[in-house]
């Protein structure tokens, strides 16, 4: 009984997000998010847009969240290779890489990247997909602090998943 009560209190506190999708579509990318999630594509910070979680009360000063940036590599010849190669080395100088690893999502060949750092005095960690096509960087990020980051993950990554290049 003590277990069961322990179960239903750890379900009852894992966030839960809308079952009903959004779905964004440019000419570039298409990407579905819960619809309790709130979109911002204002270009904020350079980003093509956030997706923010939900704030957890009035003490809570993160709001953990998705976002792309679109770098243009025109004339320049950088491939995925190579873009993981800087991106690695800048991690490396200012925190810690956890994971690097290849695979395919929605027919295109997707770098994975998890790590942690400290970003004005918060302890965060990342967790991104990289893509490079068509001379661009497509860099899907998802930034939580440390302590909440897998509060969200399993959700994160239904996103993340449904992200796609055209």
């Amino acid at each position: 009984m003590k277990n069961f009560i322990l179960f239903i209190a750890v379900f009852i506190s894992i966030p839960s997000f809308s079952q009903d999708l959004k779905i964004v579509k440019t000419t570039d990318y298409e990407i579905s998010y819960p619809s309790n999630l709130r979109y911002d594509d204002s270009k904020t910070r350079g980003t093509e847009f956030i997706i923010y979680t939900e704030k957890e009360d009035e003490k809570d000063t993160f709001i953990e969240n998705i976002n792309l940036l679109i770098q243009n590599f025109k004339g320049y010849q950088i491939d995925l290779n190579q873009y993981i190669e800087i991106t690695e080395k800048q991690i490396n100088e200012n925190g810690i890489l956890i994971e690097s690893k290849r695979t395919v999502l929605n027919n295109s060949e997707v770098h994975i990247l998890t790590y942690e750092a400290n970003l004005n005095v918060r302890n965060l960690k990342f967790h991104q997909y990289i893509l490079v096509k068509n001379e661009k960087a497509y860099v899907l990020t998802y930034t939580a602090e440390i302590d909440k980051f897998d509060i969200y993950f399993p959700e994160i990554i239904k996103i993340f998943n449904s992200f796609s290049l055209k």
